[in-house]
């Protein structure tokens, strides 16, 4: 699946980040956690991208990721 591919590259990007505390596996996709205290669960659908663009800029410095 095309979806699962950009999501997975994100999370991989996500990885070297120095402001993502950890990235925990859940049964229905993701759950990242931020330095700052802030959560966000990411599915493996279409839509997931566009939710976790917009909570990686309100948490974190990262503001151009490439999928």
């Amino acid at each position: 699946m095309k979806s699962n591919n950009k999501i997975r590259k994100v999370l991989r990007q996500l990885k070297n980040c120095k402001e993502i505390e950890k990235i925990e596996r859940t049964k229905s996709g993701f759950r990242v956690y931020a330095l700052n205290g802030a959560v966000r669960a990411v599915h493996m659908g279409n839509a997931a991208w566009p939710p976790l663009k917009v909570w990686l800029r309100r948490n974190t410095s990262l503001k151009n990721l490439s999928f």
